[in-house]
C-alpha cells in the first residue's frame, strides 16, 4: 500500500506540472510542544517538522502540492508524571500530496480546502528493545488553509487539519529471555474537530 500512496503522489505531481500556469517552491515547518508539570517535575513531549512543498497553481483555483518531510520527536519525563518516556527519540520521513481548491479570496487573504493524503514512516525509538520495527501510517486529511500574500512572488501558508482518516500499522519483533516473538498492531481511526491547533506553516515562493 506504501507503494501506491508514493506512486500516486508521483504521478499526480507530473501530471500536474502538464498543465501548470505557476510552479512554487517552499519550506514547511509545523511545532508542536506539551508540557506537564506536577510538583516541580515537568514532563515535555515535542514534535517538530521540517520540509518542503512544491504547489502547482492550475487553472480555476485549483493547486496540487506535494511534498517531503522529516520529523524529530522527542520525549522527557524524569519523574513519570504523565507516563511518557524518559529521553525517547525519533525521526519520522514523510510523502505526500494535497489537492486544493479556492473558496474565496480577499485582498492578500485567499482561503483554500481539499484533500491532503501523506505516508509517513514512524522512525523506531531510541532507546530501543526491537530486533526488527516498521510502523507505516497512510492519513487523509480534511484541511482548513489561509495563504496570507507577503508580495508579488511570496505566501505564507497555514494549514489546520479539520478531520482525518488514518491507517496505523506497526510491525516489531522483539527477543525477551531468547524467545524471539513477533508482533503486529494495526488500526484505523477519525479524528473530527482536532483538539486545539495544530497548524502547519510554509512560505511559498513563487518561480
Amino acid at each position: 500500500m506504501k507503494k501506491s500512496v508514493a506512486l500516486l503522489a508521483i504521478l499526480v505531481s507530473v501530471g500536474g506540472l502538464a498543465v501548470a500556469q505557476d510552479l512554487a517552491v517552499g519550506p514547511l515547518v509545523s511545532v508542536l510542544v506539551e508540557s506537564q508539570k506536577v510538583d516541580g517535575e515537568l514532563a515535555t513531549r515535542s514534535t517538530a517538522t521540517v520540509g518542503a512543498i512544491v504547489p502547482i497553481y492550475l487553472k480555476s483555483g485549483f493547486e496540487l502540492a506535494p511534498e517531503a518531510s522529516v520529523t524529530f520527536y522527542s520525549e522527557e519525563d524524569p519523574a513519570g508524571i504523565a507516563a511518557w518516556g524518559d529521553n525517547v527519540d525519533r525521526l519520522d520521513f514523510s510523502l505526500g500530496a494535497g489537492a486544493l481548491w479556492t473558496m474565496s479570496g480577499s485582498g492578500v487573504f485567499s482561503f483554500k480546502t481539499g484533500l491532503h493524503g501523506l505516508l509517513t514512516i514512524i522512525g523506531e525509538e531510541t532507546p530501543s528493545g526491537y530486533d526488527s520495527y516498521f510502523h507505516p501510517v497512510i492519513s487523509l486529511t480534511l484541511p482548513l488553509v489561509i495563504d496570507l500574500a507577503l508580495g508579488k512572488s511570496m505566501v505564507m501558508r497555514i494549514e489546520q487539519p479539520v478531520a482525518t482518516l488514518a491507517w496505523d500499522a506497526a510491525f516489531y519483533k522483539q527477543t525477551v529471555l531468547t524467545v524471539t516473538t513477533e508482533y503486529t498492531d494495526s488500526s484505523f481511526s477519525l479524528d473530527t474537530f482536532h483538539d486545539g491547533l495544530l497548524p502547519r506553516f510554509s512560505f511559498i515562493i513563487k518561480l
